[in-house]
């Protein structure tokens, strides 16, 4: 019967998300994007996906917070009610937690970036126009590939509330 509990599998659903999302945030790659001065995207689909996963740890926090007042006339026991607000609150520490370390991995790269061009200060100079085109090109492929990212995480976005509306269906 648990498995058929629209919040279990709302929950593993979050879980799931945050456990990706946390394995995307502690890999070395990334790290050595941020160095490399080209994590911004990857940091940006990042934030979206966490954001995507606050909005359903608040839409689950709403259900159980319904479910507080009556656990019975939702076959819950308050000890019941009781471990699912601790998830959701712990489901918000993580959250948190990653929103930090994103934060801290954009100011790493904006740290990095500024200390290499520091450094290109103090080196002979180059002839201009390439710099300007190459710094150009730089730029219109990093929008593109950040159009693209968000895209891909629009669509993702939306398959994941369509998957939520059809599981509300199927409730009511």
């Amino acid at each position: 019967m648990a498995a058929a509990d629209p919040y279990v599998l709302v929950e593993d659903e979050i879980r799931s998300g945050l456990e990706n999302i946390e394995s995307r945030l502690y890999d070395d790659k990334l790290e050595n994007l941020v160095r490399e001065n080209t994590a911004t995207g990857t940091l940006k689909s990042l934030q979206n996906s966490l954001e995507s996963a606050e909005m359903q740890i608040t839409e689950l926090h709403k259900a159980v917070r319904a479910s507080f007042a009556s656990p019975e006339k939702f076959n819950l026991t308050q000890r019941q009610v009781e471990t699912r607000k601790k998830q959701i609150d712990a489901f918000r520490v993580s959250t948190a937690k990653f929103h930090d370390r994103i934060n801290d991995l954009f100011e790493a790269e904006r740290l990095s970036k500024r200390a290499q061009q520091a450094s290109n200060k103090n080196t002979p100079a180059r002839s201009g126009p390439s710099i300007v085109s190459s710094y150009m090109n730089d730029e219109a492929s990093s929008a593109y590939d950040h159009q693209m990212l968000l895209m891909k995480e629009q669509d993702e976005d939306l398959d994941s509330l369509g998957m939520a509306a059809q599981r509300v269906g199927q409730m009511g």
